[in-house]
């Protein structure tokens, strides 16, 4: 990939951040970066910069969302459980009572 960037105005005498560049990694892994070019300063006379490499280290991203544990189907089902069982007292209750037959 090739690259342009400009500077206009006075002279730079001293460092300044120019460009930020993002790169999307495609996986996990370490790849050296090259660069070089040139710089036309105001005198009109080219000059060559000296080509220079970077590492840079590709790292996984963090996972989304929060912590994985396990699901306990009893801890889920107990409300029903409960249900189900105050369902069927009430029901046994209601049989008795109504089974009694007055002599």
């Amino acid at each position: 990939m090739w690259y342009t960037l400009v500077a206009y105005g006075d002279p730079y005498n001293e460092d300044a951040l120019w460009a930020v560049i993002t790169f999307h990694c495609l996986g996990e892994g370490t790849s050296v970066i090259e660069a070089d070019g040139f710089a036309w300063p105001v005198t009109g006379l080219k000059s060559e910069l000296a080509p220079s490499e970077s590492t840079v280290n590709q790292v996984p991203p963090n996972p989304v969302g929060g912590v994985l544990v396990p699901v306990n189907k009893l801890e889920i089902l107990a409300p029903y459980v409960a249900l189900a069982g105050l369902i069927a007292t009430v029901t046994i209750v209601i049989v008795k009572i109504r089974s009694r037959k007055p002599e």
